[in-house]
């Protein structure tokens, strides 16, 4: 069996190769007398039965009992108590409990430094170093030509009252005692405390003081310079320098430390190769890092260290992977043998992990659920299922799952691995600890800042190809409140390209955590179905690689648009004959094809692809600018959960500022009065005439601008297109309303400039799309409001209709779900009222001929096929503006809506905040789609806003109007009437 111990002293020779001169030197008959008493005692070694077959409580248990019989001075723990904190650690760090095992390792490590002295104390042993019995290895041999060692497994060390401490601090003298000490894993276990301290905070470690004060410790070498022990605190202190940062020493020590005289391995050795591997991966050096992972799998069986076979091995086969041949890394086949054999349940199952994460990425979908099964034999009834092994267990699961064609059992599986994943993933607790230390004072602004950039940033290439189960985890795994520290510190800095960037993130964020697999998924479509002009370089290559991987997912891809092309050749609503055949069967080749993808797609998600995030774009602020026209700016801003609100304005003429938004109590509140002010009190109240004919609103409105932008007045000079990207409550707030102060008097801003909006910044510009010309106008006909007659909106529909020559007016349901041909539309103009549903805001449907049916919501749509009506007209969709903002005034609703409108292709849209159906509302809708096809939409709405506002009021045709007389008519040109609805989008 192998059992967990520190080489036993099998032979030692008696060449005097490694001296030293004047140690005391204890008889080996003296050794022998206090073999019963050696610390750790043998109790401590039988936990490792329990803790190598993956029965992490019976063995947590046992490590406790161990610690309780260790050797307590009387002024505390001695250095035995650093193997029972650090293995309790390691019990807690398996079962997932990452903090608590976060603590036992900074105990055993602050025992270390209370104990500082303990191994000048020992009685050193002057004996030569000779090779002990090489093990059969049966994925070797190492390259390394080092032997391991045959060393004493005891040490004597002399223990008594510090005499100082006692004249400092008072006490009891006692007479110096002889306690036999196991020094080899007394040094194993302070080096597994250092890794795995490093392992659980990664980059947050540098910033803990308890880190640099390990490493002083260990460097104070309280042991003769010629002496072997020299080697192991070499390796223990080029982890603790690695934790540290400073990688070059950290590299320096290890490879200086891995053996002793530069050919006899110790039980350091695997520690000293696999940090190496570690170091030489981060550098990108991968033939480097595989041998050095390799070979600490081979050194790790000479010294018992399983823990180490198995992370050696699995980072050896990684890197194979990488190199992208699709074979199996062939050493795992025989290991996994070796582990069985042994009775390594951990090790065994491990390993057979890693076989079946290489068929299954490989596409070998059976071998892959074979070595899934000795997978699961191998973790029988322990707690290996719960362990980290268990979540990706699982994981694999799902994604074999979906190779196979079963969606259902994939998504489940997938997400029993992630509950399961999230209590180990060192990414999370590092994020959540970051987060909780700066709120706490425990970090400086910019080491936050620098913490929060680096575990928050976007996912790259490197880091789907290595880990796509970690990655696809913390992309699932709502950040929102960590995001916005992060925003809040570049908010103190006053740092425009950081503002820009994190507020982007965050609203990207909000956004995939409505999408099934975090945005992963989206991802895909994109880049598989976009138009070529909409990639760049790295995406139209990205897009050849998943092509040739996935040649089945390519030609459903190609096959969905050959059908969508042929339904755009038919009638949007067949009826009869020929065309109604081809119809159908168009539709249900289609919906069977895109099944068939997204299935496909779902098994490329979860595998190492990388897939840029092609919707929405994350663009920098030089990248923005560049996408602007002349006289064009966009005022972005961005909101965090604790008020604050931060104001960023770019403009084509590369200058940009930011600034901070005071009092955002007092905006909300002034957003809240305007809205009452223009008669928004209830979605479904009829205004009496006299409320819409007071001029009170105009204060309001002048008085928003001047709060929201500095210097309105000079900061908007010379601009004639203003794209604002709302957050929080601005969503409710129309900008084109906003009184601003010009030479001539106040003006309203949308007299001043044409005025869009767009869900994130990315979204406000031109993405490389030619303008759409293809396609039908769909006009869905319903009802806005329950006092609208039929003969105005049965006008309303046949104007839509006769504009355009492929228009058609639908009153009932398709034959087919609006999910597959609603990318074939150019125009989709919804005459209806659309009622949300909070708890799940893009359930509801975009066309409402066939809500509540499998395949209308707009979840629905933003799967396959790729496409989405170019232009989206919704005047019936309801928003918190209409009902004086009572409940939650977030712009959730609004920004999920709009964001997931153009996740479907939609390039622009037109959304109502308020509707008010009836004559000036289908008005509005005329005249942009009238000349919409000559123009961009952003002049062609305010134009038709102009043309409106400029009209004659007729109050019998404005269902939302009661009580107007000759003396108390209003305007049209009042705000109510045409500032409900906004044009969103790219133009």
């Amino acid at each position: 069996m192998f059992k967990r111990s520190i080489v036993r002293l099998t032979s030692i020779c008696l060449l005097s190769l490694i001296s030293w001169q004047g140690v005391r030197q204890p008889a080996v008959g003296q050794v022998a007398a206090f073999e019963g008493r050696a610390v750790p005692r043998q109790g401590y070694f039988l936990a490792f039965v329990p803790y190598n077959q993956g029965d992490y409580r019976e063995a947590l248990k046992n490590f406790r009992s161990a610690g309780n019989s260790g050797i307590n001075t009387g002024l505390g723990r001695w250095v035995d108590s650093i193997c029972y904190a650090t293995m309790m650690g390691e019990c807690f760090y398996r079962a997932g409990d990452l903090a608590s095992a976060l603590e036992q390792y900074d105990a055993a490590l602050q025992l270390m430094i209370s104990q500082r002295g303990w191994m000048s104390r020992l009685q050193l042993q002057p004996i030569a170093l000779g090779p002990a019995a090489v093990r059969p290895l049966p994925w070797g041999p190492s390259t390394r030509g080092a032997l391991p060692a045959a060393f004493p497994e005891q040490m004597l060390s002399a223990q008594g009252t510090n005499i100082e401490q006692v004249a400092q601090q008072g006490g009891v003298v006692l007479p110096p005692e002889l306690y036999p000490v196991r020094v080899g894993e007394i040094m194993r276990c302070i080096a597994l405390a250092v890794k795995r301290r490093h392992d659980i905070l990664g980059p947050l470690a540098v910033h803990v003081p308890l880190t640099d004060q390990i490493a002083k410790e260990l460097a104070t070498r309280q042991i003769p310079q010629n002496f072997w022990l020299q080697n192991l605190v070499d390796v223990q202190l080029g982890l603790a320098k690695a934790a540290a940062g400073d990688d070059q020493e950290a590299m320096q020590l290890l490879q200086r430390g891995q053996a002793i005289g530069g050919r006899l391995d110790h039980p350091l050795t695997p520690f000293a190769l696999l940090e190496m591997g570690h170091l030489s991966l981060k550098q990108n050096q991968l033939e480097a890092a595989q041998r050095f992972y390799f070979e600490a799998s081979i050194s790790a069986v000479n010294f018992d260290q399983p823990d180490v076979v198995e992370e050696g091995l699995l980072a050896a086969a990684r890197i194979h992977d990488l190199k992208g041949d699709g074979s199996v890394f062939a050493p795992l086949i025989t290991a996994s043998a070796w582990a069985v054999s042994n009775r390594l349940n951990r090790t065994a199952s491990a390993i057979f992990l890693a076989l079946a994460e290489q068929a299954a990425y490989a596409g070998r979908t059976k071998d892959a659920n074979g070595f899934l099964t000795q997978a699961r034999r191998a973790m029988g009834r322990s707690g290996l299922p719960l362990s980290d092994l268990g979540g990706r267990m699982q994981y694999l699961g799902a994604l074999v799952a979906y190779q196979a064609g079963n969606s259902d059992l994939g998504r489940k599986t997938l997400l029993d691995a992630q509950s399961i994943m999230k209590v180990h993933s060192s990414r999370l607790f590092q994020t959540e600890l970051t987060n909780k230390l700066y709120l706490s004072k425990g970090l400086s602004s910019h080491a936050a800042g620098t913490l929060f950039a680096d575990l928050l940033r976007e996912p790259t290439d490197a880091d789907w190809q290595r880990d796509p189960a970690e990655v696809l985890l913390v992309e699932m795994t709502p950040h929102v409140p960590m995001l916005e520290r992060w925003l809040e510190i570049n908010m103190e800095r006053r740092d425009p390209e950081s503002i820009l960037l994190v507020g982007e993130m965050i609203k990207r964020h909000k956004f995939y955590s409505q999408l099934e697999l975090g945005g992963r998924a989206l991802s895909l479509r994109w880049l598989l179905g976009a138009p070529e002009a909409m990639l760049n370089d790295a995406a139209r290559q990205q897009r050849q690689k998943l092509s040739d991987k996935y040649p089945q997912l390519a030609t459903q891809t190609r096959h969905m648009t050959q059908l969508m092309t042929q339904l755009t050749e038919l009638p949007v609503m067949p009826t009869e004959g020929d065309a109604l055949k081809a119809y159908d069967r168009a539709t249900k080749d289609l919906h069977r094809a895109a099944d068939d993808a997204e299935t496909l797609l779902h098994s490329a998600a979860l595998a190492p692809v990388p897939a840029v995030r092609l919707a929405p774009p994350l663009l920098s602020l030089d990248q923005l600018e560049v996408k602007l026209k002349e006289g064009q700016a966009m005022l972005v801003f961005v909101a965090t959960s604790r008020g604050n609100l931060q104001a960023v304005l770019v403009t084509s003429e590369k200058q940009y500022r930011t600034w901070p938004v005071k009092g955002t109590g007092r905006i909300r509140s002034s957003i809240v009065s305007l809205m009452r002010e223009i008669g928004n009190y209830d979605s479904n109240q009829v205004l009496a005439a006299d409320k819409l004919t007071n001029e009170d609103w105009k204060a309001t409105s002048a008085q928003l601008l001047s709060g929201l932008i500095e210097n309105s007045s000079k900061a908007l000079e010379g601009i004639n297109e203003l794209i604002v990207v709302p957050d929080g409550v601005l969503w409710y707030l129309p900008f084109e309303m906003l009184q601003l102060t010009t030479p001539d008097g106040p003006k309203l801003l949308i007299d001043q400039m044409a005025v869009r909006y767009a869900p994130t910044a990315g979204w406000g510009v031109p993405d490389g799309r030619p303008k759409s010309t293809a396609g039908n106008r769909v006009i869905v006909h319903g009802r806005l409001f329950s006092r609208e007659t039929e003969t105005l909106t049965n006008a309303a529909a046949n104007q839509l209709k006769d504009q355009f020559p492929r228009s058609v007016v639908l009153r009932k349901r398709l034959p087919a779900t609006t999910r597959y041909v609603a990318p074939g539309w150019q125009h989709l103009i919804v005459i209806d009222d659309i009622e949300l549903n909070d708890r799940n805001p893009l359930s509801w449907s975009p066309a409402q001929i066939d809500q509540g049916k499998p395949g209308s919501s707009l979840y629905d749509w933003i799967g396959l096929p790729w496409g989405g009506p170019d232009v989206v007209a919704l005047p019936g969709y309801h928003s918190r503006s209409e009902d004086g903002m009572k409940g939650k005034l977030t712009g959730d609703e609004m920004f999920l809506s709009t964001a997931g409108m153009m996740a479907t292709g939609t390039r622009s849209m037109l959304l109502s905040r308020w509707r008010t159906g009836g004559h000036t509302s289908m008005e509005l809708l005329r005249e942009f789609f009238q000349t919409l096809p000559e123009q961009r939409a952003t002049p062609a709405w305010q134009r038709s806003i102009q043309l409106v506002r400029s009209a004659e009021l007729d109050p019998s045709a404005e269902p939302r109007l009661k009580g107007a007389t000759a003396d108390k008519l209003p305007s049209a040109d009042h705000p109510f009437f045409w500032a409900g609805m906004m044009l969103v989008g790219e133009d």
